[in-house]
């Protein structure tokens, strides 16, 4: 089944709420910030994304374009790179429904649009004791929150739908 493009998730939606957060934890101004700080910020609004694309790169479900970008996906299986780093630097800052094998498609746009980020803030809040938009995951943050996906994958595959 093929499944139309769409832009599931951007990190510039969340740019503006990350950078506030970051000055506030830093105790920064915004005209203090460096271009390594806008950076970081850019990695903590787009976590929740790099994370679910670590999992579908750790799945085999992510489309890659050229021999480079198959790299860059190896490094992140490889544990090398984090998925928000190749997130940002690869897809730029996006999900997208064409970055992802047809076969996963209809379970991503089910499981992302309607029940991921209830699954990652609630870990985020109750297992990691932060808040979504205020840190950087650790492959350690990430392995404890891939069985999540895991289990609504296998729900998916079992016909529960998320909507």
């Amino acid at each position: 089944m093929t499944v139309e493009n769409r832009l599931l998730d951007k990190a510039d939606w969340y740019f503006e709420k990350t950078v506030n957060n970051y000055l506030h934890s830093y105790q920064l101004q915004e005209e203090a910030l460096t271009q390594n700080d806008v950076r970081e910020i850019y990695r903590w609004a787009a976590n929740h994304i790099g994370f679910f694309l670590t999992w579908l790169i750790q799945q085999d479900a992510k489309e890659t374009l050229s021999p480079d970008e198959e790299t860059a996906c190896q490094s992140v299986k490889d544990e090398q790179t984090l998925g928000v780093d190749y997130l940002l630097d690869w897809c730029d800052g996006k999900l997208e429904t064409m970055d992802i094998k047809e076969e996963f498609q209809a379970f991503v746009n089910d499981y992302y649009e309607h029940q991921y980020m209830d699954d990652y803030s609630e870990f985020v809040i109750n297992d990691l004791d932060d808040l979504p938009l205020e840190f950087l995951g650790s492959w350690e943050d990430y392995h404890l929150f891939a069985p999540i996906i895991d289990d609504a994958y296998a729900d998916y595959l079992a016909g529960i739908r998320f909507h």
